[in-house]
């Protein structure tokens, strides 16, 4: 998908795009949140 969004934009689906922002993106958005988290309790903890 990365593809078609950097170079490829008129070939994309918007209702595809749709789907992944409200599906995949909150969860990407955990996860990234989860990782900083620890990162700066290993940070506080050294």
């Amino acid at each position: 998908m990365r593809d078609i969004l950097a170079h490829q934009y008129d070939r994309l689906n918007f209702n595809t795009l749709w789907d992944v922002i409200q599906s995949d993106v909150p969860e990407v958005l955990a996860l990234l949140e989860s990782v900083l988290l620890n990162s700066t309790d290993d940070m506080d903890n050294n």
